[in-house]
């Protein structure tokens, strides 16, 4: 069961990850001469990461696989030798007469496992995922290709013209205050109260905290803002006066965006009545309604909610055969894939593919080698 669940592990890592490649610009110090040099980008977990691959491509292109197969090797092997251990790397896989190219390659190596660390990718998790890699590819592409029907079925690819309203909204930038002011923004609470509660509630409580964050020159100046305004008229307590200018320091970044912290809230309100993706047309309404909003001129939410239910019946007036606004029920009913288009068919997939992983047996454990890169 354990090794089962360290298969899933890895395929959805490998699933999770996006890698594309280019020929290198500068091909040297390759292991042959029929051997090129690839240039890779690899991205999890919103971390991107540039490395290099060789392979020869009379015998075999690069493929993602083996690539994220020689990085996660990569970051297992510093992993292994940690921070300090380059003298043992050197003795294990170096010359005397390639101290300088073994360096280079522990630097690489030790960039590789900084990525997975970023990653939150644990130092037991990098070398299981080594472990898996190596032993078991066949099991891990038939988990992938099970994992993908999963998420077709349940995430349809959309057609042009429409966007699921969770990607919609990780195209805007939240600070951690802005995100603060979403969660604690209603529809039809003043919005100059608000402000004032979310920032309040965005202020830090750990004095450690609170002093890094007034090491920062602009930030004394918000402290002294709020003395000479008298909003810490007898406050002698430092962590009091430091959370006094972070309240305006964090009102007023929150004032500064209020118009992507409205668009966003616009979009979960449309997510919390129930709908999955919308049009283009809804989503440039939703745009424009949220870039008119001012605090002062709109003193809540409800005109902005009003004003997208508008403009949904006015764009659905105009065309029957391209709803606005689409309940994830209604898109996998119409963009569900035709090959696997019931849940009923994916659980007989899934549990052919969990029987023959639990059949499989264990085999050799791989040797230890560096990888091309």
């Amino acid at each position: 069961m354990a090794e089962q669940e360290d298969i899933i592990r890895a395929a959805e890592f490998y699933l999770n990850t996006k890698v594309t490649w280019e020929e290198s610009a500068e091909q040297k110090d390759k292991f042959t001469s029929d051997h090129v040099i690839y240039d890779v980008w690899v991205t999890h977990a919103g971390y991107a990461f540039k490395a290099n691959y060789q392979c020869n491509p009379q015998f075999v292109e690069p493929e993602k696989y083996d690539i994220l197969q020689s990085i996660i090797r990569d970051a297992a092997i510093a992993t292994d030798y940690g921070s300090g251990g380059f003298p043992d790397f050197v003795e294990d896989f170096g010359t005397p007469d390639s101290i300088h190219k073994a360096f280079i390659a522990f630097q690489k190596m030790q960039e590789a496992r900084d990525f997975f660390s970023n990653c939150e990718i644990d130092n037991n998790t990098i070398r299981t995922l080594d472990r898996v890699f190596d032993e078991k590819q066949e099991n891990i592409l038939e988990v992938v290709e099970t994992l993908e029907m999963k998420r077709e079925l349940e995430h349809p690819t959309l057609p042009e013209g429409y966007h699921y309203i969770e990607d919609l909204k990780k195209r805007i930038p939240l600070s951690d205050v802005d995100q603060c002011a979403v969660d604690s923004i209603s529809f039809d609470g003043d919005m100059d109260d608000l402000v004032s509660e979310a920032a309040d509630s965005a202020v830090d409580v750990y004095t450690a905290n609170l002093l890094e964050w007034y090491k920062v020159p602009v930030n004394q100046g918000y402290v002294q803002q709020a003395i000479d305004d008298g909003l810490c008229e007898g406050v002698q307590d430092i962590d009091k006066l430091i959370q006094a200018g972070q309240i305006l320091a964090y009102s007023e970044e929150i004032n500064d965006h209020i118009k992507e912290i409205v668009q966003v809230c616009l979009y979960n309100e449309l997510i919390d009545e129930g709908y999955t993706a919308i049009s283009d047309e809804l989503n440039s309404r939703v745009k424009s309604i949220a870039q008119d909003f001012t605090i002062g001129a709109d003193n809540n939410l409800a005109m902005a909610w009003d004003e997208v239910m508008c403009a949904i019946d006015e764009i659905s007036e105009g065309s029957d055969l391209c709803p606005p606004k689409l309940t994830i029920e209604e898109v996998r009913s119409s963009f569900g894939p035709s090959y696997s288009s019931s849940v009923k068919d994916l659980g007989e997939v899934s549990k052919q593919a969990s029987q023959e992983l639990m059949n499989h047996q264990a085999v050799n454990p791989p040797s230890k080698t560096v990888q091309a890169r």
